[in-house]
This record gives structure tokens, C-alpha cells and sequence, in this order.
């Protein structure tokens, strides 16, 4: 299965502790023919980590995925502050 991927798409993977995440690109990159650019995209996306639990417990299972379950979220909430609650509004100080 892997044997499709260049030494340059190993460099970009080698990275990742989780081995699930780097299971999941060497995955697409291989089904989906991803040059290393395109990749490196994927990652910079986190295109992994806005998969639902569901469907990341699928890939590591092997079960076969739906398309409903590939379809990644479009909002990321990253938690810069301290802050208890997540809004909309932003509050300088």
C-alpha cells in the first residue's frame, strides 16, 4: 500500500505521534494519488483532526466509511485565551 509514496511524502509524516492521523493521510495520499504539496495542504488544513469521532473510529476499525462521514467540519474553534466559554464576540483588553 505504501510503496506508492516518495521519500518526501515519508518526511512529512514521520512527525505525527498519533499513528492513526498519519494512517489516515498515507491513506488519502495513496487512494487519492496526493502529490506532496497537496498533502502538506491536507495537513496544514487539519484535515484529520476535523473529522468527526465517529468516523476517525471507523478508519482505525477499517470499517468502510460513508461519504457523509468524510465530510469534514468547516469551523475550527482554536482556544487562544483562557477563557471559560467560547463566543462569537471578541473582547480586547
Amino acid at each position: 500500500m505504501t510503496d506508492v509514496l516518495t521519500y518526501t511524502h515519508y518526511c512529512e509524516l514521520i512527525w505525527f505521534d498519533d499513528y492513526n492521523k498519519m494512517n489516515y493521510y498515507i491513506k488519502i495520499s495513496v487512494e487519492q494519488n496526493l502529490s506532496v504539496r497537496e498533502l502538506r495542504n491536507r495537513i496544514k488544513n487539519n484535515e484529520y483532526e476535523r473529522l468527526d469521532e465517529k468516523t476517525k473510529l471507523k478508519l482505525i476499525k477499517h470499517e468502510e466509511s460513508k461519504i457523509e462521514d468524510l465530510i469534514k467540519n468547516p469551523i475550527i474553534i482554536k482556544k487562544n485565551n483562557n477563557y471559560e466559554i467560547i463566543s462569537e464576540k471578541y473582547y480586547k483588553s
